[in-house]
């Protein structure tokens, strides 16, 4: 699919893939061979650790690059990044956090990188949501927000929704 098709196929225009996933070390936590006194264990101990999410890829076409294909004048290298946060009752909770810059193309950017934030899993009210803002970096270093979306951790029964998930990226704030 070209990026113009992309772009002209969804009315959101981008999507955000990321993933929650409960880990220790390289190992995911719950092996489906564990009995289910290991596996209370191991919540138990996962309830202990630090929030982490997977940051994947960013699918779309920037404003830079919408207005590069309008003029022929040469391409300009942009770059972008994701801010994530987590907030609870209209408050942040712990710091916010970002990825590294990703090289932008066509079909959008990739980063498979982890985040990990100051809060605990134990520590996170029912109504968590995570926050993540979409910033665009072009040659002049002018930043420019290119969208947000925000996704509730905690499903309505109170269970963390983990996993991989797409995310519709509304255009600005």
């Amino acid at each position: 699919m070209s990026a113009k098709q992309l772009s002209k196929s969804n009315s959101f225009a981008y999507y955000l893939s990321h993933d929650i996933n409960l880990q220790v070390g390289s190992n995911s936590l719950l092996p489906s061979n564990l009995c289910s006194k290991a596996k209370q264990d191991l919540i138990a101990l996962a309830r202990t650790m630090q929030v982490r999410v997977r940051i994947c890829e960013f699918l779309g076409l920037l404003p830079s690059q919408k207005q590069q294909l309008q003029d022929v004048s040469g391409s300009r290298s942009t770059a972008v990044y994701v801010v994530a946060s987590l907030t609870a009752g209209g408050n942040i909770l712990g710091l916010e956090t970002r990825t590294t810059y990703a090289e932008s193309n066509a079909c959008g950017s990739e980063w498979g990188e982890w985040l990990v934030f100051c809060v605990k899993y134990r520590d996170l009210p029912h109504d968590t949501q995570l926050s993540l803002l979409v910033w665009e970096m072009a040659d002049t270093a002018s930043q420019r927000l290119v969208g947000s979306t925000v996704m509730p951790l905690f499903s309505r029964k109170g269970r963390l929704k983990t996993g991989p998930q797409r995310l519709k990226v509304g255009i600005g704030a």
